[in-house]
């Protein structure tokens, strides 16, 4: 990226900028040498002229022009290298973070003018002493404020910061073109050339910006357990391109044991969002929340977050303070719920647990947890949750959730063709048991896509 950005400087900005203000460097160039005058462009004379009438008349020194005119091109200026900037960052934008911020560009002056004073004042910090440190110090962090202070507010405008999904390579490939032809219509100066370059490029972001690249849908019913460690995060994929998503993952182990958490690693926007959109998908048809525990909720705040969703379905949940947020969530973004219960059929769907008339506790428990049965017509899976006690499911399902991380403690006895533990890796509660194997893991396997295609579910290897 630093190189990009090199070339992006060199390649682009310079020479745009150069192009641009060629007309304002002129008319400021030697402003108080009046022989000069005579050397330039007529409208640039007169425009000189003009302006030192004016000041004369008023009786004001020439700065009163210069400086304002200076102060105003060279933010320009800035301002045209920073769009150079971005035309080439974008495609690292949008491929590694997946978000097309049409801010940076503004945000780069101030941030740049902000960032080129504290570098400086910092590197003092090392050899000043206390007393003369102390004040700069405050300076120092008063201008850090600043920047955040902007950078907040900027980002509080609407569609500031676009989260999108990844691009055909056809596309970039494309768009490279053209930012290769925009970089020689600027160096050589091909007016027509240049104005078609802006154009195009500004219309292929849109594209990228808007356009659904998302994949065809399979031909049968794909599952894919995501590698979430310990938690659970389920994609199921229909061939009439509906997705479905069940449970979003959440935080590190620590969490369990009431230990802080100090990294800023999310699982909802590092794991889950990140797979979702290197797939080029923009939307998910159903969120299911199969109780309100950690591993299975939080995640679901970043996806709720960045991707269009169509319902929620959620069962009985006590009110605690994570999913009183997410109703709130829901609410704020008017989301469908839909509350479902035991006996409940929807679409491919047979909801099995819990029943309409299961008390919750004040707490959330594994057993709060939704349960469903998919059949596909061909094959069938069970997908548990965290449920630890029995209920009456079938005898034999293609493809078998293993209920609570394949924990001793559950009740659940099913036969299958495929079993999956969703676990991480060296996990503090001795997941799986071994009374749960054999069975495929997402701590050994990272994830793993099952088709139900046929009449055994099809293992597919995931790069």
């Amino acid at each position: 990226m630093t190189f990009a950005a090199v070339f992006a400087v060199i390649g682009i900005g310079m020479p745009a900028v150069a192009w641009v203000f060629e007309s304002w460097n002129l008319r400021l160039r030697q402003f108080d040498n009046i022989d000069r005058d005579g050397m330039l462009d007529p409208e640039i004379a007169d425009w000189r002229v003009a302006c030192r009438m004016w000041c004369e008349r008023y009786g004001l020194p020439h700065v009163v022009v210069t400086i304002p005119a200076r102060v105003g091109q060279f933010l320009c200026e800035a301002f045209l290298a920073a769009v150079g900037v971005e035309t080439v960052f974008v495609y690292f934008m949008v491929e590694s973070f997946h978000r097309m911020a049409l801010v940076s560009p503004l945000l780069n002056v101030p941030a740049g003018l902000i960032a080129a004073a504290i570098t400086p004042l910092g590197l003092l910090l090392i050899v000043l002493p206390r007393f003369a440190a102390m004040p700069l110090a405050w300076l120092i962090r008063l201008l850090a404020r600043g920047l955040l202070w902007t950078l907040r507010n900027a980002l509080a405008l609407p569609h500031a910061s676009l989260r999108v999904p990844s691009a055909p390579i056809a596309i970039w490939l494309l768009y490279a073109a053209v930012v290769a032809m925009l970089v020689v219509a600027v160096r050589r100066r091909i007016k027509w050339a240049g104005i078609a370059g802006v154009f195009l490029a500004a219309g292929i972001l849109c594209l990228v910006a808007r356009a659904d690249f998302s994949p065809p849908p399979p031909p049968d019913v794909a599952v894919t357990f995501l590698d979430v460690g310990q938690g659970d995060s389920i994609l199921v994929e229909f061939p009439d391109g509906r997705r479905l998503l069940i449970d979003g993952g959440g935080v590190a182990a620590g969490r369990f044991l009431g230990l802080r958490e100090e990294s800023t690693f999310s699982i909802g926007e590092d794991v889950v969002s990140q797979y979702l959109f290197s797939r080029g998908i923009r939307r998910i048809d159903t969120v299911v929340l199969t109780h309100a525990h950690y591993d299975h909720l939080d995640g679901l705040f970043d996806v709720i977050a960045n991707f269009q969703i169509g319902d929620v379905w959620l069962g009985k949940n006590p009110m605690v303070p994570p999913y009183r947020a997410f109703l709130e969530v829901l609410k704020g973004r008017n989301i469908p719920i839909r509350w479902v219960a035991a006996g409940d059929r929807i679409g491919e769907f047979t909801v099995l647990h819990p029943p309409a008339a299961y008390k919750v506790r004040k707490s959330a428990q594994n057993n709060d947890s939704v349960v469903l049965l998919l059949d596909t017509g061909q094959q069938t899976a069970l997908f548990t949750g965290d449920l630890e006690m029995a209920i009456p499911v079938p005898a034999f399902v293609n493809l078998l959730k293993v209920p609570h991380h394949g924990s001793a403690g559950t009740k659940l006895r099913v036969g299958s063709n495929v079993r999956v533990i969703s676990v991480g890796a060296n996990n503090p509660f001795g997941h799986p048991a071994k009374s749960a194997l054999p069975a495929l893991r997402t701590d050994q396997l990272g994830a793993i896509r099952i088709v139900l295609s046929g009449t055994k579910p099809v293992v597919t290897p995931m790069r």
